[in-house]
């Protein structure tokens, strides 16, 4: 009796474990839930957060981008204004005298040339105001191709681009008088000198009766003044 008694006290005690395992087994899980339940909504969260970030800063790249290139036409701008401001700086005009070769260099080539002489002329009557005179130089056209790439130059068109100018007592241009024909000895009057020649030409202007002297500009890098003499030159 005994045993069977002691049998049937551990079956009890054994019922009585299996019991409380089970009653203990669905206790221990909810902390595991929960654990598990806080880091999917963490990560859910972290994912949200990280989403939300990119999405700003690819929002914000065009701004960036625009505010670099304002900047930078802000510079390019402020820089061309300044390049702007700035004059561009010549040498000085530097006086020569009749008798003096001076050396042009022009945006259409180069020339040398020699002031010889200047005298008055018969060659115009259109104004009881004004008359014709006529300067004679010596010309070496190095190569010089005039404004349309001519291949020469005259007094015309060194008037016409500035390569040379003449002007009267007062600093004012007189006119270049675009005449051709008469003579004046061994200088051709108006002749065009081609790239690579050599020649003597009489170069005709307008200026006021009585006129003296004049200045010969040459390309804004010499000035020459010329007495004009009483030799008149006729047909």
């Amino acid at each position: 009796m005994k045993d069977f008694n002691d049998l049937e006290k551990l079956e009890e005690l054994s019922k009585s474990l299996t019991e409380e395992k089970s009653v203990q087994k669905p206790k221990s899980k909810m902390p595991l839930i929960v654990i598990g339940a806080v880091i999917i909504v963490a990560v859910i969260i972290g994912i949200i957060v990280t989403s939300n970030n990119k999405n700003k800063q690819e929002e914000s790249k065009p701004d960036t981008i625009y505010e670099d290139n304002v900047a930078v036409e802000e510079d390019s701008t402020e820089a061309s204004s300044e390049e702007q401001k700035e004059p561009e700086k010549k040498e000085p005009v530097k006086k020569a005298k009749v008798g003096d070769t001076v050396k042009a260099e022009t945006k259409y080539g180069s020339f040398e040339v020699k002031v010889v002489s200047a005298a008055r002329t018969n060659w115009y009557d259109d104004s009881s105001d004004s008359e014709a005179i006529t300067i004679r130089f010596e010309i070496n056209n190095i190569d010089y191709v005039g404004e349309y790439d001519e291949g020469y130059l005259n007094g015309y068109t060194l008037d016409d681009t500035g390569s040379m100018t003449v002007l009267d007592s007062d600093g004012f241009k007189v006119a270049y008088y675009d005449i051709g024909g008469p003579t004046d000895g061994s200088y051709g009057v108006s002749d065009d000198t081609n790239v690579g020649s050599k020649a003597k030409v009489s170069y005709p202007y307008i200026v006021p009766i009585g006129t003296k002297e004049v200045t010969v500009n040459v390309n804004g890098q010499y000035e020459i003044p010329v007495e004009i003499g009483d030799e008149m030159v006729t047909y």
